[in-house]
């Protein structure tokens, strides 16, 4: 008997369950992993869908960044999809930006997989270079992101190296008895810097920052970081105003003053009577007005000399706003 024909072709005659098993085939595992590619299915858009659907509902993608300068990242793919037994899992070592492209994981389908996953394993903060090398890594993983459509939910976790911690121990002797004791790093920050470039990606609706123990998470100042994941999940970069405080009220130097006028010259871009709606300047000017200067403060205090600037911005664009 001759089989009309559906976006699914002949599959569509196998009943969904028996589908899905044949799919899970395909599942990468093990080291270093091949697998089958969704893109291999691309003859038809409503087989590619299924397939990939099959392999990667239910599942995370782990990513491990190790502070020395021998592979780039460790990626880890767990699924744990309701017809297979116990969860299964594949490896890979990317040495590069070029091996990843190499093994397609820019075309990687992140959009559909549950959760992704970063652990950041601490470095030798006596070592400068070891430092480096982690924000190095961080920074490339994030263009590597950037790939995505989007990213449901984003993790990342600070991870013990070894014995090597993302604080100090000391023993101190206090009263006869020697105690161990933990603090920050001097360079407090360090976290911070570490996390601040997962907060650039525009395509991740959700994001986690985590320590490896509650010690850590004591030890950590959320400020910055809990601010920077808060732009994340309430989008404020949407209608953010990017200035710095610095470059407006701190450098009178040639370079800066040309730079000044530069940003401000992109920014008129102005309205029309005829339109009854105003400039996105304008609109930029309102939403600094009356949302972020509160919101601002509790972390800026740069933000009056902001205001001040704002003013001076505002009646020099009524000035020169041309006749209608």
């Amino acid at each position: 008997m001759e089989i009309d024909p559906t976006p699914l072709g002949h599959f569509a005659s196998l009943p969904v369950e028996i589908r899905e098993r044949t799919w899970l085939n395909f599942l990468p595992c093990g080291e270093d992993s091949e697998g089958a590619k969704p893109s291999y299915f691309r003859t038809s858009s409503a087989l590619h869908y299924e397939v990939s659907n099959t392999l990667y509902d239910d599942s995370e993608l782990e990513f491990e960044l190790m502070p020395c300068p021998d592979a780039w990242l460790r990626v880890t793919f767990i699924t744990e999809h309701y017809l297979l037994a116990t969860a299964l899992t594949a490896t890979w070592v990317i040495k590069d930006m070029e091996n990843a492209h190499t093994r397609g994981f820019p075309h990687l389908l992140v959009h559909i997989i549950s959760e992704i996953v970063i652990k950041l394993y601490a470095p030798n903060f006596d070592s400068a270079a070891e430092v480096f090398i982690l924000f190095d890594k961080v920074t490339k993983l994030v263009e590597l992101l950037r790939n995505a459509s989007t990213i449901d939910y984003l993790c990342i976790i600070f991870e013990k190296n070894g014995n090597q911690e993302w604080h100090h121990h000391w023993e101190s002797d206090e009263e006869g008895d020697m105690q161990e004791q933990s603090y920050p790093m001097p360079e407090a920050n360090d976290c911070d810097a570490m996390t601040a470039p997962f907060c650039d990606l525009r395509n991740v609706k959700n994001i986690s920052v985590e320590a490896h123990s509650e010690e850590l998470h004591k030890l950590i100042n959320w400020r910055i970081i809990n601010w920077a994941t808060d732009v994340v999940s309430e989008r404020s970069w949407e209608t953010y105003f990017p200035v710095s405080p610095d470059l407006w009220q701190n450098d009178y130097t040639p370079l800066a003053r040309n730079l000044r006028r530069d940003i401000l010259h992109q920014c008129f871009t102005h309205g029309s009577s005829k339109t009854h709606h105003p400039a996105p300047f304008e609109r930029e000017i309102i939403l600094i007005a009356t949302i972020y200067p509160d919101l601002m403060k509790s972390f800026d205090t740069n933000v009056d000399n902001f205001e001040r600037t704002q003013r001076v911005v505002v009646c020099s664009y009524d000035q020169f706003k041309p006749g209608e």
